[in-house]
């Protein structure tokens, strides 16, 4: 993603309030209603076109403020469209968010180029752009017919179970989640004068296209259509192996029905809906799962045991990939 925002030209006055608030949404609509926040930050201090030692050394969380706070002046104005800007954190974490933007936001950081500008650190939030006047029907019928509807249930179905399916064996090495959960595992285990042993539990929330094509509302191609459709309103995602999983903007929609009408699980830490982290079985009860970032919070700063069945959770745990 490339950031096309110019600075002011010479002599021309400063944007107002109402003016960072219009470019900033023209921005993020133009990023099909997603960006990560540190875009969007960049955004913000081209839109200013002040240096941070030109603008009373504003460190990084002064900057953050300033966005939030153009959000806000910009949901006072979608409100009685029923539309809204949220904040929502990818559950992969930060440091695995900022690799996978590495390049592009090496890109886009050449919009800011005076010496001693503000570092952005890593982050895993992005601001997405949502329909908050409708139920889950109804915001799926604005866009798609009945049978597409029923195809989108259906994909979000079978994405749910696979995430209740456990795998046992060798898990790929290659896997994101699985070498930050490992990273954060060998901390704790090294402290602590212990041995690591990688996990040979995993499952995932992502299921191949060969299952979607199941669904008989819609023949294959029809199916392959609505994937990439989807994919571009980033409601759903392939992963590197193409498979397909939910993305942050149908998270950020329909939370609330997939957790109580799909049933995807809440991490046990922030309580948001989670589809990528650790989790912990047990015999009796639902699962208990962990953000990425969650889980390394939960084993540093509360507790190395699960509180619902006393399992350790530094080596006894499922990769969520």
């Amino acid at each position: 993603m490339s950031v096309q925002v110019s600075g002011r030209s010479a002599g021309q006055s400063k944007l107002t309030d109402n003016d960072l608030g219009r470019y900033i949404l023209h921005y993020l609509m133009s990023s099909r209603g997603i960006c990560e926040e540190n875009v969007l930050l960049i955004a913000l201090m081209r839109l200013c076109d002040e240096p941070v030692e030109e603008a009373g050394e504003m460190d990084i969380e002064g900057w953050q403020k300033r966005l939030s706070d153009v959000i806000k002046r910009i949901n006072l104005k979608l409100n009685g469209l029923d539309y809204k800007v949220v904040q929502i954190s990818h559950g992969m974490g930060k440091n695995i968010v900022a690799s996978k933007s590495k390049e592009a936001m090496q890109f886009c950081s050449r919009a800011i180029t005076s010496p001693g500008a503000t570092a952005l650190s890593a982050t895993n939030r992005f601001y997405v752009y949502i329909d908050v006047g409708a139920v889950e029907e109804t915001k799926l019928a604005t866009r798609f017919s009945q049978k597409e509807v029923d195809f989108i249930k259906h994909a979000i179905q079978k994405t749910c179970e696979s995430g209740f399916n456990i795998r046992q064996g060798e898990v790929s090495a290659t896997s994101a989640v699985v070498q930050e959960v490992d990273r954060v595992r060998r901390l704790v285990l090294e402290r602590a004068g212990a041995a690591f042993e990688p996990w040979d539990r995993y499952t995932t929330f992502a299921v191949g296209s060969s299952l979607l094509t199941q669904h008989r509302a819609l023949n294959a191609l029809e199916i392959e259509d609505m994937i990439i459709r989807l994919c571009e309103y980033k409601w759903f995602c392939r992963n590197e192996k193409g498979e397909i999983s939910l993305d942050l903007r149908c998270i950020a929609e329909l939370e609330d029905d997939l957790l109580s009408t799909y049933e995807f699980p809440a991490c046990q830490n922030c309580n948001r809906l989670a589809i990528y982290g650790v989790m912990c079985l047990h015999t009796d009860d639902a699962p208990a799962m962990w953000h990425v970032d969650c889980y390394q919070y939960q084993i540093a700063h509360k507790d190395t045991h699960c509180t619902a069945c006393g399992e350790s959770l530094i080596t006894n745990g499922v990769y969520v990939i």
